[in-house]
């Protein structure tokens, strides 16, 4: 037997049943929405760590230095000191979330903290300097206060070493990758100068 035109729940996908010459018609855009069991458990322990991670936190803004520590300016209260290799992946301007350290901090000293989390990325485009190196082009961004250099991503044959540029980013890094960003724009220095000279 079968139902006409509608649709019966099937662990991963629905199924339609239509009666077209004895045929059985599947649709599995149907089901695209159903969560699976397994992956309902994972995202339900996604959400529980993440809980765990953010729990007692302070958010505000990350300020770095350019010397491998950075400051948080919270949205209320004193400042945080974020110690070298704490800083989580964030960037200067970003929007993070900070764990402060337990042990409280001696009179006249800074509270520390670590990066948990970036909330929100501030530096989506960067402009800076080419730089060629293993026929790749990086660019070293103009703020002293953000990391670099950037890996250029494609290729553009009027972009050259020591031209100003900007990137888009679509990676921020890691500790065993670098920072990947797609050229938008390329200025040479010798049409920057033409251009100051007239």
């Amino acid at each position: 037997s079968y139902i006409r035109g509608r649709f019966v729940y099937c662990p991963f996908l629905l199924v339609r049943f239509i009666a077209a010459g004895g045929r059985l018609f599947c649709n599995p855009a149907a089901g695209a929405g159903i969560i699976k069991p397994g992956e309902r458990v994972k995202r339900l322990e996604r959400n529980r760590d993440h809980m765990k991670q953010t729990e007692g936190t302070v958010q505000g803004i990350y300020q770095a230095t350019g010397r491998g520590f950075g400051f948080l300016i919270p949205e209320e209260g004193e400042d945080y000191f974020i110690p070298p290799r704490c800083d989580g992946g964030a960037w200067n301007g970003d929007r993070v979330a900070v764990l402060p350290d337990r042990t409280e901090a001696a009179r006249g000293e800074r509270r520390t903290g670590r990066v948990v989390e970036v909330l929100e990325r501030a530096n989506r485009v960067v402009t800076g300097v080419l730089q060629k190196h293993n026929r790749e082009l990086w660019l070293q961004p103009d703020q002293e206060r953000l990391p670099g250099p950037i890996q250029v991503l494609g290729k553009s044959r009027l972009a050259r070493a020591g031209d100003k540029a900007a990137v888009a980013m679509t990676s921020f890094g890691s500790a065993k990758h670098p920072p990947l960003g797609a050229l938008r724009r390329a200025v040479s220095y010798t049409h920057l100068r033409a251009h100051e000279t007239d």
